[in-house]
């Protein structure tokens, strides 16, 4: 693992949120300076700080600390996104669920793979 990709990934995450290096300090507890180190490679950030980067971005540890590419990582980030969706979509197994909400009435049923969501007015 290189650690000045650590830095370019954190700094690219940082950019991609519109962050700056003093508000990204200020939330994880760090000095611009101490983040401005980091994202260059002259420091290595603690596990504890690599966790509070990977809470604030909302990514996992193993993204900061990857050596793949930019594309890569974005692909890495939407299969995983996927997989979850996946996930969920299977947990539900058979849907089916009817509600009203004020003069609207909703229906919500699972036909082969797909979900299907209908809304009607109440006669």
């Amino acid at each position: 693992m290189r650690t000045d990709k650590i830095g370019i990934n954190i700094s690219r995450l940082r950019i991609e949120r519109g962050i700056t290096q003093e508000q990204l300090g200020r939330d994880i507890g760090l000095t611009a300076s101490a983040i401005s180190n980091i994202e260059c490679g002259r420091s290595v950030p603690s596990v504890d700080t690599l966790c509070r980067f990977s809470e604030l971005f909302g990514v996992k540890v193993d993204t900061i600390l990857s050596d793949k590419s930019d594309s890569d990582l974005n692909k890495l980030e939407m299969e995983e996104k996927l997989v979850t969706v996946d996930r969920y979509l299977s947990e539900i197994k058979e849907i089916s669920a009817n509600y009203s909400i004020g003069h609207r009435n909703y229906e919500i049923s699972r036909k082969g793979g797909e979900i299907v969501y209908k809304a009607s007015s109440k006669e």
